[in-house]
């Protein structure tokens, strides 16, 4: 994979958000290197964002997550889960659902459960939208440099991962777009609700309008972007539309019922939305442990982010990076669907894994063969050649003649430069000496690929004179070809075309040259011989020189064949160059042609959409038609759409153009629905639908049996007679018209079993009388005290055991004589003993204060009545008195006195003194008390 193969863009695009992530694909767990979300109305902000995050990078594959405009989310119920089981299907579905005017259609198609493809009728969940919106949103990515390997559903894939985050509780998501908002109950087995409603953010801006003062709404969506601007005393009344409608729906979501909110659709920086909106509801802010949740999906943080920065609604982005496959860019994967229609890369080929052999040294350049063969001519004394590069044999092979060896070598002369020539040609002298072989040029511009060999021009030989005993002359040497040094890690080179053997030069040989004889002065028949032989040499020369030039002709036409060839060949190459420059161009201009063309083309339809859509949007702005629906029996709720439901008999005279879903439903019947379509100016008249009547039954029971019971509607002020159904358990009731029931269940000296339960069509409700009893222990101090149950009947005398006692509170009064009676309370409960303990009182006791709850207060106080000579004397007195329980003193007597009568004085004034009397348990209890009196003297 290469380095810019192994980045991943994972892009998030809605109606005015950009969300944007890069990670790396090549590695497990993958990294998350850089998330940033934008606002569309800020471009510098967007381009900013953009350069930020594929800085460096020249690969922008990317996998796009939609939130299409004018887009419909829809929770298919039992009914729709059976009969849309194919892309068929859903083709048809949506032609009912969006409309004509939004045909044709991509969408996004999930189990609702799982997110996985549907099958076998289970629930599925669907995000579709107008082709026309999808094509603006992918050329807008295009217009980023992006290439699409993939588009998915955003609303879809959030929802799925808030579904794989939530730690039980259910979240409300509110997909907020311009004209409405959607929303998606979640919990952890998927999708349990959805409903739309008819507020949005078009809808937010007029209220921030009306509570900012502002004059324009635009302004007040612009404001709103604004991160700086303090919304805390306004947002109340900013969200409050939304949350009305939300109010009104959210009853109808599923269970379990949300208890958290996450917003989509809208930017994490404007969290006063969501928080203000969750408040209205009465739910808390969804919150997800970022770091964690990463981990069960096989993904870090990295770079300079850090989970705590990252928002709830750019789960959907991190799911997306989770989930894809460089692999399969088109695999199936859970709550990521494929929009229909979209681009979609192809799976890369994956080349098969080859073992390359290990790279021999590399050679030096091999020179291109020379045209005309070298003539080479060597020294009597082989030297090792040098090694040589491996080329291609020349053409025509050199002519090879081996030199005779002298008796005695000479030194050896200066080496010859061989001058060069235009034809080459064997030229054969009779050298006195052996000649060295001419040493190669310095540069040659094209060496000769011909290993050297043996030289052609042979030595030198002086004419052969009379010897005494002349040597017979030994048979020529084969010419030999001297091996080639092999270059390292290369084989050998093809060795040059075998040459025909030359006839060999006669050449006289001994072990010493023969000593020259004086001229004799007449003839000899020995220089007969030696004319014959002249003349033999002199032929084979001629002969050698003949054939050579034959050779060097045939040479010469061989060369100029090749260099015909050679330039033929650069000709037709130049020509096949420049012709497929040419096609290339002409290519090239088409396409642009054919893309300006495409372009244009694109253009038209986009103006004719617009103006389609303009016109389609004004009609459905401003047409209006009417819908009757009567039903039987009356009072049936009719719901149509996502409107207010209403009573039947109903008449609506004012309803946008459109396709609805018209919901009938009453307790006890079964619901119906119609699927209609409002046109302008006409009335859409359903006539009188019949609703049929569903039943069910209950299955009575008691503990003990043979218990008597009563059935009959719950809820009504005026019951007829005939519906309610009597006698003894156990009991099944059948044919019982669905609604709720109140059944009594009695048992003689208990309290009766009062149950509602609800029959369900086709189902059979159960209810069971239980009376458990419980176990009450009565115990007193001083025991045999008399027991009275709810002050009236005597159950027994203390210590008491009461078994089989029914549940609830219970009073028991405690009485002995002598004593004051004592009031005990308790709770019964099913399975468990009360036990009650009572502490009787004597009644005529005098308690200490430390026996007391709550000790004895005056409440009216008297001084002591003193003559002026007491006062200036002044005293002490303690007076001991008993307060008794209506407070007023008895038993008075005087403890401590300074002088007997400043001590009655104050007994006398004591007398006059009242109390709140001392309390046990709340009941007034006699008590003894001691009150000083202080008179200071003057």
């Amino acid at each position: 994979m290469s380095a810019s193969d192994s980045i991943g863009y994972f892009v998030e695009l809605g109606e005015y958000n950009l969300i944007i992530a890069r990670t790396t694909l090549g590695q497990k767990p993958r990294t998350v290197e850089a998330i940033q979300e934008v606002w569309l109305g800020d471009a510098a902000a967007a381009d900013t964002a953009l350069g930020e995050i594929r800085a460096g990078s020249t690969s922008a594959k990317a996998v796009a997550l939609l939130r299409l405009k004018t887009r419909g989310t829809y929770l298919a119920n039992a009914e729709q889960s059976k009969s849309v089981t194919s892309p068929d299907a859903v083709e048809n579905f949506l032609r009912t659902q969006l409309g004509a005017e939004n045909l044709p259609a991509n969408w996004a198609w999930c189990g609702a459960k799982d997110g996985l493809a549907p099958q076998g009728g289970a629930p599925w969940t669907l995000d579709a939208a107008p082709a026309a919106t999808t094509e603006d949103v992918i050329a807008k990515l295009r217009g980023w440099s992006f290439e699409l390997v993939r588009c998915q559903s955003a609303p879809l894939t959030l929802a799925g991962a808030i579904s794989s985050a939530t730690q039980g509780a259910s979240v409300l998501l509110a997909e907020v777009s311009e004209q409405n908002t959607s929303l998606i109950s979640i919990s952890k087995q998927g999708i349990v609700g959805l409903a739309t409603v008819p507020v949005g953010f078009d809808a937010l801006a007029g209220s921030t309008q009306t509570a900012l003062g502002l004059k324009f709404r635009g302004s007040a969506a612009r404001l709103m972007f604004n991160d700086s601007y303090d919304f805390a005393e306004a947002s109340g009344s900013i969200v409050e539309p939304l949350a009305n409608a939300i109010k009104g729906v959210l009853a109808n979501l599923g269970s379990p019922a949300p208890t958290q909110l996450v917003c989509g659709g809208i930017l994490a920086r404007q969290s006063w939305i969501s928080q203000s909106l969750a408040k209205a509801l009465g739910l808390s802010p969804f919150t997800v442990d970022v770091s964690a949740w990463a981990g069960t999906r096989g993904l870090t943080i990295g770079g300079n982010i850090t989970a705590a920065n990252i928002a709830p609604s750019w789960l959907g982005v991190l799911s997306a990076a989770s989930s894809y496959e460089i692999s399969s860019p088109g695999g199936v994967r859970a709550w990521n669907p494929i929009f229909s229609g979209t681009p979609l890369a192809a799976a890369p080929v994956v080349p098969a894994i080859i073992v390359e052999p290990v790279k021999p040294a590399t050679p030096p350049p091999v020179a291109k063969p020379a045209v005309i063969p070298a003539i080479i001519q060597a020294p009597a004394k082989q030297e090792a050649a040098s090694p040589a590069a491996p080329a291609k044999p020349a053409i025509i092979p050199a002519i090879i003649q081996e030199p005779a060896k002298p008796a005695t070598p000479a030194p050896a002369a200066k080496p010859a430069t061989p001058p060069p020539q235009a034809k080459p040609a064997v030229i054969i002298t009779p050298p006195s000496k052996p000649v060295e072989a001419p040493k190669p040029s310095s540069a040659p511009a094209k060496p000769a690929s011909t290993p050297p060999t043996a030289p052609a021009k042979p030595a030198e030989v002086k004419p052969p004179v009379v010897a005494a005993k002349p040597t017979p002359a030994p048979a020529p040497a084969k010419p030999t070809t001297p091996s080639v040094a092999k270059p390292p890690g290369k084989p050998e080179p093809a060795k040059p075309t075998p040459v025909a053997k030359p006839s060999p030069a006669p050449v006289l040989s001994g072990a010493k040259p023969a000593t020259a004889a004086p001229f004799p002065p007449k003839k000899n028949p020995m220089l007969v011989y030696i004319g014959i032989a002249a003349a033999l040499i002199i032929g084979i020369v001629v002969f050698f020189v003949v054939s050579g030039n034959s050779k060097a002709k045939a040479e010469a036409e061989a060369r100029e064949k090749i260099r015909v060839e050679a330039e033929a060949k650069l000709k037709a190459e130049a020509r096949a160059r420049a012709e497929a420059e040419q096609k290339a161009k002409l290519e090239r201009e088409t396409r642009e042609k054919e893309l300006q063309l495409a372009e244009q083309r694109l253009k038209n339809a986009e103006e004719d959409a617009k103006r389609q859509q303009e016109a389609a949007r004004n009609s459905m702005l401003f047409g209006r038609g009417q819908l009757d629906v009567t039903t039987d029996p009356v009072g049936a709720t009719i719901t149509v759409g996502e409107l207010a439901p209403k009573t039947s008999p109903v008449s609506m005279k004012d309803l946008r153009l459109g396709t609805y879903t018209v919901t009938i439903s009453m307790a006890g019947y079964d619901t119906e629905k119609r699927d209609i379509e409002i046109k302008e100016k006409e009335t859409t008249d359903l006539g009188t639908i019949v609703l049929k009547r569903q039943i069910g039954s209950i299955e009575l029971s008691s503990e003990p049996s043979s218990l008597s019971y009563e059935v009959k509607p719950a809820g009504a002020l005026f019951v007829n007679p005939n519906d309610v159904r009597t006698g003894l358990t156990p009991a099944t009731l059948t044919g019982l018209p669905a609604g709720s029931y109140q059944v009594t269940i009695t048992r003689s000296n208990w309290a009766p079993y009062v149950s509602t339960v609800t029959v369900e069509r086709n189902g059979t409700a159960k209810v069971f009388g239980d009376f458990p009893g419980g176990t009450v222990v009565i115990n007193s101090t001083p025991t045999g005290a008399n027991i009275l149950r709810d002050n009236q009947v005597s159950v027994g005398t203390t210590p008491l055991t009461l078994y089989g006692i029914p549940l609830g509170n219970v009073t028991y009064t405690v009485m002995q004589r002598g004593y004051d009676p004592i009031t005990l309370n308790g709770k019964v409960e099913a399975g468990k003993t009360l036990t009650l303990n009572a502490t009787l009182l004597d009644s005529e006791r005098v308690m200490k204060l430390s026996e007391l709850d709550e000790r004895p207060t005056p409440i009216s106080q008297a001084d002591p009545d003193l003559s002026a000579a007491q006062r200036a004397d002044g005293g002490k007195a303690i007076i001991s008195l008993v307060v008794g329980r209506d407070g007023i003193p008895t038993d008075m007597k005087i403890e401590q006195s300074t002088n007997p009568a400043f001590g009655k004085a104050c007994l006398a004034a004591a007398a006059k003194w009242r109390f709140k009397p001392g309390t046990i348990r709340g009941k007034p209890a006699r008590s003894r008390v001691s009150i000083p009196f202080t008179i200071t003297g003057e």
